[in-house]
């Protein structure tokens, strides 16, 4: 229906089954002088209609080779194996298909593939909460690039417009060494490659706590004193939302029936919300409900990269906390932001 003349191949097969049939039917009444001749004549007429003459194959954005572009794939067609982030994100999809065409040259898979659908990871480095130029999230988004298998970011430096928000980009990275592994040079072109990432240590089975085990409140609410139990109803389609910016003072905090040696807690949104996830967390952890100690404080960039690599509706972010006895759990965002934070489903896992 979108695309008629696509029924023309349906067509031509038919055609080309019927033409088939006829040759087997008559070649046989023919002489064998005549069955050759008529078969050369067939075979050239049918080469002759379907050739469609030389194709021009003009340079594809021969402007990226001036700008050292050409002897940066090459260098990395060298390099190990990994993934590929090419800087800056066109603001068209469609312009990123030149960096389509550069990994023939050096073999990596990139994060700017583009078919005419965007992946989820790619729409939210392109959207309005991306992380990218955002200097207070530059160590999580390394972070999380690595997590998801990025080994080299490529900065073509002229290709920048918007110096504002691009501008301090590429110090950022270059301040983070303990992620970076080298930095090659190519004209105006910059490429970094990052360090492997280390394998997650494997959790012990986990079991999910019982909701029904968990009495939940929260210091914002934005229908109303209870909103915080649609965190908890099972209901991907209903969430707690702060109904406000971050501003670095939201929590919730979690009560249990009984100690549980809490392992993983595990926020679902979403991806259409993803931009309301908490942009600095802190977990603290209490046996007597007094005092409490830190088991993560960090931001949540990285995981949600992760997040939106593996399953997206829900997105499922994991913050993976070392196991502890546990019987008051308070979750704090020290963060800010204009984005809220919300929570589709949220749940709390033991070993």
């Amino acid at each position: 229906m979108r695309a008629v003349a696509r029924f023309s191949m349906v067509v031509f097969l038919a055609v080309s089954v019927l033409a088939g049939l006829g040759v087997a039917r008559f070649f046989p009444w023919m002489s064998p002088p005549v069955r050759t001749s008529l078969g050369v004549l067939l075979i050239g007429a049918t080469l002759a209609e379907g050739y469609g003459g030389p194709m021009n194959c003009p340079l594809l954005e021969p402007e990226l080779q001036a700008l050292g572009g050409d002897a940066a794939y090459s260098w990395l067609a060298e390099q190990p194996r990994g993934g590929v982030l090419e800087l800056p994100l066109a603001v068209n999809p469609v312009d990123s298909l030149p960096f389509q065409y550069n990994t023939l040259q050096h073999r990596h898979p990139i994060v700017n593939g583009f078919s005419g659908y965007e992946s989820p990871l790619l729409a939210f480095l392109r959207g309005g909460a991306s992380p990218l130029g955002s200097p207070e999230q530059t160590s999580g988004l390394v972070r999380g690039l690595r997590l998801i298998g990025v080994r080299y970011l490529v900065f073509h430096d002229r290709l920048f417009t918007d110096s504002l928000r691009w501008t301090t980009m590429l110090p950022d990275v270059l301040e983070q060494p303990d992620q970076v592994e080298q930095v090659r040079t190519f004209g105006s072109t910059t490429v970094i490659q990052l360090r492997p990432a280390a394998r997650p240590q494997s959790i012990a089975e986990l079991r999910e706590i019982p909701r029904a085990a968990i009495r939940a409140s929260a210091s914002h609410n934005e229908v109303g004193d209870d909103d915080v139990r649609l965190a908890f109803d099972g209901d991907l389609e209903t969430r707690w939302s702060t109904g406000a910016a971050q501003s670095g003072e939201e929590w919730l905090e979690l009560q249990f029936d009984q100690p549980y040696s809490v392992a993983r807690v595990r926020f679902e949104m979403s991806a259409q919300v993803v931009t309301d996830h908490p942009r600095r967390l802190r977990i603290e952890s209490s046996i007597d409900g007094e005092h409490f100690v830190t088991v993560y404080e960090d931001d949540v960039l990285s995981q949600v990269l992760v997040g939106l690599t593996r399953r997206v509706n829900p997105l499922a972010i994991d913050i993976d906390l070392p196991p502890t006895p546990t019987t008051v759990l308070r979750l704090r965002q020290l963060g800010e932001t204009l984005w809220y934070w919300s929570i589709d489903e949220l749940t709390v896992w033991e070993n």
